[in-house]
């Protein structure tokens, strides 16, 4: 009797054994595949803050070149009423040096 004592007790022992290696193999793939997904999870975010970074630099510039193209434009009015002032100037100090006064 006591031989088929001992015997169960090691098909006990063997079972649990094979419970706890099975556990524990399961456990890793766990980690393993919740470590994947993080890692894509980090991937996919990484590339989507590159993008919209990326997104926003091009706004920038679109704005930047707008914003001079805006700047560039008034500083051409300006300068063209700059040159049509000094025009009418140069026209009165002629006109005067002549002995005109029509201004």
């Amino acid at each position: 009797m006591e031989n088929g004592h001992n015997r169960e007790k090691l098909n006990r022992n063997n079972l649990e054994e094979e419970v706890m290696e099975s556990r524990d193999r399961r456990k890793n793939r766990n980690r393993n595949s919740l470590r994947e997904e993080v890692t894509e999870r980090q991937i996919s975010q990484g590339k989507l803050k590159k993008n919209n970074l990326g997104e926003e630099v091009t706004k920038k510039k679109n704005n930047l070149g707008e914003e001079a193209t805006k700047k560039r434009s008034s500083l051409e009015e300006e300068g063209a009423e700059e040159y049509i002032i000094i025009k009418k100037h140069r026209l009165k100090l002629k006109a005067e040096s002549k002995g005109f006064n029509r201004y």
